[in-house]
Parts: C-alpha cells; structure tokens; sequence
C-alpha cells in the first residue's frame, strides 16, 4: 500500500488546526463585568434620556394641538348659512367646511342656484378656499384662491371680510 504525502501533511494541518484557538472570538466575552467605565456612562445617559425624549415628544404633541390655525379650523368646520338682501330679492347661502378640507358654498336665489366647491384651509386669521369646481357666475373663480378673514367665529356665528383687491364689508354666517 502506498501513501501520498500530500494525504499525511494535510491530515498533520487540519489535526494542528484544531489545537490552535480559533481567530475571531466572540465579543461577549470581551464585555465589562464591572459596573463601571462605559456601562455607567450608558446607562447614566438612558437614565435621563428616555424621559426627555418622552417629555420632547409630549410637548412637541400638545404644540400641534394648540396651534391657532388648528383651533380656527375646528371653530369654522360645519355647515353656516346666510340670508343676503338685494332690494326686493332675498339670496340664501349655505357654507359648508367639511374636516376633511374640502368646502361647498351654494347660493340661491328666486331664478337661479350658484354653486362653488374646492378645497380650505386656515392660515393665521385668514380662510383659504381653492376653488376646484363651480357653476355660472362662479366659473371664473375655478383655479383661483379666495381670501376671507375672520373677524370672528363661536359655535353659532362666523364674521368675515371677502378680501379680493381690498378688504370686503364684514359678512355674516350662522349655524
């Protein structure tokens, strides 16, 4: 029976190579039993960290909450009507601000309906309407942004001015 020395000198490697620790090591083992040095400077950190962070998201949540735009806004949302007297002709409106942004304000009067929908949203003391939709005398308003400042606004009536090259006489709205 012949051998092959490559067979004898590989078999002599591998069984050396089992008597030689391995090259990487786990780093646990490395890690710090004791509790000082870094463990504390860590722990120390997430100790005042986590409440901080806690408290930052706390406040940055009750920061959006009371902003005065998002208080106008929920003061405006719902349906407002109006009655607006030209000489002998009466004209009702009806406003409707829906939560979701979206706006309709429909207009009749003896012989005729106007209608005007979009979208709104309040900057400051000021409401917003893109008007993405109307009919008749309203077309020419579709693409544009209407202006209308709010004088004042409870749960049963909403004062505003039209502001379209200059600030409009107050209108009114009820619920």
């Amino acid at each position: 029976m012949t051998t092959n020395p490559m067979t004898k000198t590989g078999d002599n490697e591998r069984a050396a190579n089992k008597s030689q620790p391995p090259l990487s090591v786990p780093l646990s083992q490395f890690s710090s039993r004791a509790s000082g040095g870094a463990n504390f400077i860590s722990n120390s950190y997430l100790r005042i960290m986590k409440p901080a962070f806690f408290i930052l998201v706390f406040g940055l949540l009750m920061a959006g909450c009371h902003r005065p735009d998002a208080n106008l806004a929920r003061q405006i949302t719902g349906t407002w009507n109006a009655e607006a007297h030209y000489g002998s002709e009466t004209h009702y409106v009806t406003a409707v601000y829906a939560p979701d942004g979206l706006f309709s304000i429909t207009t009749k009067g003896v012989d005729f309906t106007n209608d005007m929908a979009g979208i709104w949203r309040v900057e400051g003391k000021t409401i917003l309407l893109t008007v993405t939709n109307a009919s008749r005398v309203n077309l020419r308003f579709i693409g544009q942004v209407l202006k209308c400042r709010v004088d004042h606004v409870d749960s049963h009536q909403l004062d505003y001015q039209d502001i379209i090259e200059r600030v409009g006489p107050t209108n009114t709205l009820m619920r």
